[in-house]
């Protein structure tokens, strides 16, 4: 969606105006507010899915962190089920202690404000461990790239499948 800077604040303004008279409705001028500041308005059309609205290419950054957040979720529900041994293999191999997402660097890498609004605004990825977490490094992004490059094949394959121990070390030591 590409809006006007006219209409960037007329949207604002009416925001404000939805809140300062504690009208109810179905959409939330906070989101309305936040999607607009933040310049998130591929936000629009995830939020607001059954509105015909113009679909336009998300900003490349939008993709790789819903894949890479993806990534992260569906490994770590398949290391809970998988036996202790296969836990403990996993974590020894791949020098990890633990599956919690390490975050993306705050302070350099706009994949931070995606993952941020995909759970505070757009409500994504609430139960991943880590989502929003700033990891204060600028090589976090080149390593998820590399991890990627391997589960992505390995999704297309996986369909409703399990990931197996061996599949996650080989993810995690593509870092």
């Amino acid at each position: 969606m590409k809006l006007s800077d006219g209409e960037k604040i007329i949207l604002i303004m009416l925001a404000d105006l939805h809140k300062h008279l504690k009208v109810e409705g179905e959409i939330d001028p906070d989101f309305v507010s936040e999607t607009i500041y933040g310049d998130k308005l591929w936000g629009f059309h995830w939020k607001f899915s059954g509105l015909p609205l113009s679909e336009e290419a998300e900003p490349q950054e939008v993709s790789e962190t819903v894949d890479i957040l993806e990534m992260y979720s569906l490994i770590g529900a398949h290391f809970r089920d998988l036996p202790a041994p296969e836990q403990e293999r996993v974590l020894k191999e791949t020098n990890i202690t633990d599956m919690t997402f390490p975050g993306f660097d705050g302070n350099n890498d706009p994949h931070k404000g995606v993952a941020r609004y995909l759970v505070k605004q757009l409500e994504r990825f609430t139960d991943l461990k880590g989502a929003t977490n700033n990891s204060h490094s600028r090589g976090s992004l080149p390593r998820y790239l590399r991890m990627l490059a391997i589960y992505l094949p390995m999704r297309d394959e996986l369909g409703s499948g399990r990931l197996t121990a061996d599949q996650i070390i080989k993810i995690f030591t593509a870092r």
